[in-house]
């Protein structure tokens, strides 16, 4: 009687196993996407949330401008911007403008309401001194998956964060 195992034996443990890594690396890899998705949304909301609490306190209207192409999303005076020069240069440092870049694989889907279209590749939300905005909703996700809607209420200026399909 031989002690130990057969190589036949032993292929069959590795084949099992490799097919158990096959399945279920992308299952607990996918939470994270999710994950990355929902933080990155929560941050734009913050980032709007900010901007419209930033309106009232100063009493001077604000804007916050999203570059899709470029996935830049950043908060600037409404008087200081003119939006085909602020969106040309979103490279160049100012003062006073908060910036944050958004992961490259989450994609804007589509807008809806008010939520002005500054051009092809962007978008601004306004919010203004007596504490309304321009309002509107911003849908971002993943290709294919989850995706999140940024609801601005134009009257309130709240801002909800809903699970979007």
């Amino acid at each position: 009687m031989h002690k130990g195992f057969t190589i036949l034996e032993l292929l069959v443990v590795l084949v099992i196993i490799s097919l158990a890594t096959a399945f279920l690396a992308p299952r607990l890899l996918s939470p994270n996407r999710h994950l990355q998705l929902k933080t990155t949304v929560n941050k734009m909301a913050g980032a709007l949330r900010y901007t419209s609490n930033m309106a009232t306190t100063a009493q001077k209207s604000m804007a916050v401008f999203i570059d899709i192409r470029k996935n830049k999303l950043w908060v600037a005076p409404a008087a200081d911007s003119d939006e085909s020069v602020v969106l040309d240069n979103t490279e160049k440092h100012r003062d006073g403008l908060s910036n944050y870049n958004y992961p490259e694989d989450i994609v804007f889907f589509q807008e809806y309401s008010v939520v002005e279209n500054s051009s092809p590749d962007g978008l601004v939300v306004y919010f203004f001194s007596d504490g309304s905005c321009s309002g509107g909703n911003l849908v971002f996700g993943y290709h294919e998956g989850p995706k999140y809607n940024i609801a601005i209420d134009f009257i309130t200026s709240i801002i909800t964060v809903e699970r979007y399909g």
